[in-house]
């Protein structure tokens, strides 16, 4: 959820790993965050806001829902990508209903593919068809292991960690999400040195594509 202010950017880029950023679009600094990570070399992700289960919850701009024609999807999309210009794939920010929509991830993903992008679906309902509906398009596609911080208490946070850690030990490769909040950033910047000392690597998002 990058991209509202720059009270976090410091710590953030202090943690100096190669993580990957995930960047709404057009708000009032994903501009300046997509260049910040251009040049630390870091990767982006356009985070694409998608229509919830509840409609009471504002995606916020940009956002794709199904009332919108294939047309309008791919003018929302491109208008998106233009607010993140560094931006080397898509993930989803929110998501649990059009997520497991096949016709709207067809559409959103086809124009991914165009775009020669990729995607990681973040799993935010455990129904979601973006994972499955990428692959059959033959674009490279990856999946969220582990939410890191659903509670914001640097403990939680800790212990997710150490989940994503095992969860790489049992498959080789883990991807983990989670927020630029004080408890998450702070428990990273702890925990990933322990981690490497473990024989573990942080990579960026990207190499994981040449895995699969």
């Amino acid at each position: 959820d990058i991209g509202y202010n720059k009270r976090y950017a410091e710590l953030l880029f202090s943690i100096n790993r190669p993580l990957t950023l995930a960047i709404l679009p057009r708000l009032a600094y994903s501009k300046y965050y997509a260049e910040e990570a251009g040049k630390r070399h870091l990767p982006v992700l356009l985070h694409l806001p998608l229509e919830p289960d509840n409609a009471y919850e504002d995606p916020g701009p940009g956002a794709i829902m199904s009332r919108m024609s294939v047309t309008e999807i791919k003018e929302a999309l491109g208008e998106n990508l233009a607010s993140v210009p560094t931006a080397v794939g898509v993930n989803n920010h929110m998501g649990s209903e059009a997520t497991r929509d096949r016709t709207i991830m067809y559409s959103i993903l086809k124009e991914v593919k165009n775009r020669k992008l990729f995607f990681l679906d973040s799993m935010t309902h455990p129904d979601s068809v973006g994972y499955q509906v990428g692959f059959g398009l033959g674009i490279p596609v990856l999946k969220r292991d582990v939410f890191l911080d659903n509670v914001d208490d640097f403990d939680y946070v800790a212990k997710q960690i150490e989940k994503a850690a095992e969860a790489a030990k049992q498959s080789g490769v883990a991807v983990a999400i989670g927020h630029p909040r004080d408890n998450t950033l702070l428990a990273l910047k702890e925990m990933v040195p322990r981690l490497e000392s473990q024989g573990f690597e942080i990579v960026p998002l990207t190499d994981l594509l040449k895995e699969d």
